[in-house]
């Protein structure tokens, strides 16, 4: 009587074990898929705000002279400028007319 207990319990424990190790491989390659999608995701997100970061880059470095510019002109940096500018040029056409 042991011999046939001890048989089948052997062949149920064998059985159970498998059946817990096929399911974790399962559950691995699941996992692996997800992990697989998720790195895929990142990659495509990372290149994306790479892109982001240089086309704002590029709008910041265009719009800059723009907003000095009016900046300058606000504060009348610009309009000094360019009326020494102006004073220079009528100082030499007065030189230029003697």
């Amino acid at each position: 009587m042991i011999p046939p207990l001890l048989l089948s319990l052997t062949i149920f424990l064998s059985l159970s074990l498998l059946r817990l190790h096929l399911s974790h491989q399962l559950s691995l390659s699941e996992q692996s898929a997800q992990i697989e999608l998720l790195e895929q995701e990142l990659e495509r997100l990372r290149i994306q705000a790479v892109r982001r970061g240089e086309r704002e880059k590029r709008e910041r470095e265009r719009m800059l002279p723009v907003v000095v510019g009016k900046v300058l002109q606000r504060v009348g940096v610009l309009n000094r400028e360019r009326d020494e500018e102006e004073e220079l040029e009528e100082e030499e056409a007065g030189r230029m007319l003697v």
